[in-house]
């Protein structure tokens, strides 16, 4: 009986470690969000993302796009990569389908990148690196939306100096 005692904390520490090793945030049932962000050489992964409505406008609405390696929450969120999109939907355009930053009917609005960023309340509060929406000149994103609430995202941005940010998500939305 003693033998039994003397190993229990050891079974005990044996079966938390391998039962909190998967990590399975990503899931979203059964269904493994993916993704990345890469930007000047450097790539990081994406695996939240979020797309709604943030305004009605002149002859149209404002739909914004969240990219994100961590979930973000209300309260404070630290991140790796975060990307904020929004897109310009003129009324009665499907809204999947190319924003182009060029374009004068679906384009794309407004653009920032962040690197290494913690969150406050969904906004960037402090960071390693940026991109402001200045820096971006040109660029498309591409809007898809599958069977099972599965959506396609995939995002080519331009700087004035050259650079290049791609992106893309398939996975299901966080809210």
């Amino acid at each position: 009986m003693k033998k039994i005692f003397r190993f229990l904390p050891v079974l005990v520490l044996l079966f938390l470690t391998f039962s909190c090793i998967s990590s399975d945030d990503d899931v979203a049932n059964g269904y493994y969000n993916e993704g990345q962000v890469s930007f000047d050489g450097l790539t990081l992964p994406i695996t939240y993302a979020d797309f709604y409505k943030k305004s009605n406008v002149l002859n149209g609405e404002i739909w914004a796009l969240v990219l994100s390696e961590e979930f973000v929450s209300y309260g404070t969120t630290y991140t790796d990569a975060y990307l904020y999109i929004e897109v310009f939907r003129p009324n009665g355009a499907p809204l999947d389908g190319i924003y182009d930053m060029l374009h004068p009917a679906k384009f794309v609005n407004y653009a920032e990148y962040f690197e290494n960023v913690v969150l406050s309340n969904g906004n960037p509060n402090s960071y390693d690196f940026h991109v402001p929406d200045n820096s971006f000149v040109d660029g498309t994103v591409n809007v898809q939306f599958y069977n099972n609430d599965i959506d396609h995202f995939e995002i080519r941005l331009y700087t004035f100096d050259g650079r290049i940010l791609n992106a893309y998500f398939d996975g299901k939305l966080q809210y």
